[in-house]
């Protein structure tokens, strides 16, 4: 058996006091509890097969997990675009929780090139480049990814000066893909 107290209060009306107070039993000894939101849909507004990724009910396994893929495409080129995806609780359709994470997807541009023809006194360099990898090889599971970490180092001589001619030059500009 358990006991409880409870106080009222109230503002000073011009009674003897201004609180009064009261002692309770209880027992909840043969109680069957009322299971309050005992179960929750997990909804995605970008997911492709649909909103709805599934209900997840408290005799569920816990954590449950809900796995799925999300296609982004056409974004400019040269770009970097951001996609933030929300998942959320919700219980008769009123929301409780939600997880967000944000991906990016960088989408590479095309090579530009241009001419030109114009006298000029030309200094040269001699350029050069070499790349390194982390490690050669990687094992993975299949359908599994690898990732490989590169060093790519540019170099160039102290430069040479060629006498003023008239020339065409050829340049090109390349966004980076990333």
């Amino acid at each position: 058996m358990e006991r409880t107290r409870a106080t009222a209060t109230w503002a000073d009306i011009g009674s003897p006091s201004t609180s009064a107070s009261s002692a309770a039993a209880f027992d909840f000894t043969g109680l069957d509890p009322v299971l309050g939101n005992g179960s929750v849909d997990v909804v995605d507004p970008t997911d492709p097969d649909g909103q709805l990724l599934g209900s997840v009910l408290i005799d569920d396994p816990n954590p449950t997990t809900f796995t799925y893929s999300v296609p982004y495409s056409g974004d400019p080129a040269g770009t970097c675009t951001s996609h933030t995806n929300t998942a959320s609780l919700t219980v008769d359709e009123l929301p409780l929780e939600s997880a967000s994470k944000t991906v990016k997807v960088c989408v590479g541009a095309d090579l530009t090139a241009s001419t030109t023809a114009e006298p000029s006194m030309t200094r040269t360099f001699e350029w050069g480049i070499s790349k390194d990898v982390d490690t050669t090889s990687q094992t993975v599971a299949p359908g599994g990814s690898a990732m490989f970490d590169y060093t790519v180092k540019v170099t160039h001589d102290d430069s040479r000066l060629e006498p003023e001619r008239l020339g065409g030059g050829h340049h090109r500009r390349e966004r980076r893909r990333r």
